[in-house]
């Protein structure tokens, strides 16, 4: 004679491959039980190599089929060291990131009148017609 927990195993399995045969909910049941690498925005596995997408500060390695971290100077990124846009207090030139001037909050160049705007701590500072804080 079988146990009960063998027999309630039994049951709650033949249930849930019934429950499962649809499509929908396979899928569906597929995509709530993944617990996605921490290095992954989306997944379709729980390896570092299965990631669909990647965070922001990260890139999806050809290589590898991980997400690999960006260039610290950059903000989003196609590979290591090729910025497709920048933090603040960065511009963009080319695929990296150089810091602006002292003065700039976000700018266009590291000259001290490319600034677009200007840093809000003391001391407050205000951009001029010219570009610069």
């Amino acid at each position: 004679m079988r146990s009960m927990a063998a027999l309630l195993l039994t049951l709650l399995l033949a249930n849930t491959l019934a429950y499962a045969s649809s499509p929908d909910v396979a899928e569906t049941a597929r995509l709530l039980t993944i617990v996605c690498h921490p290095t992954c925005a989306n997944c379709t596995g729980t390896l570092a190599t299965h990631c669909d997408t990647c965070p922001p500060g990260r890139f999806k390695n050809t290589t590898t089929g991980a997400c690999t971290a960006c260039n610290i100077a950059c903000a989003t990124c196609s590979a290591t060291n090729q910025c497709l846009t920048c933090p603040v207090r960065r511009f963009i030139s080319g695929t990296s990131c150089p810091p602006c001037h002292n003065t700039c909050w976000t700018c266009s160049n590291n000259q001290a009148t490319g600034c677009l705007t200007c840093q809000t701590t003391a001391p407050v500072r205000y951009l001029t017609t010219a570009g610069a804080c």
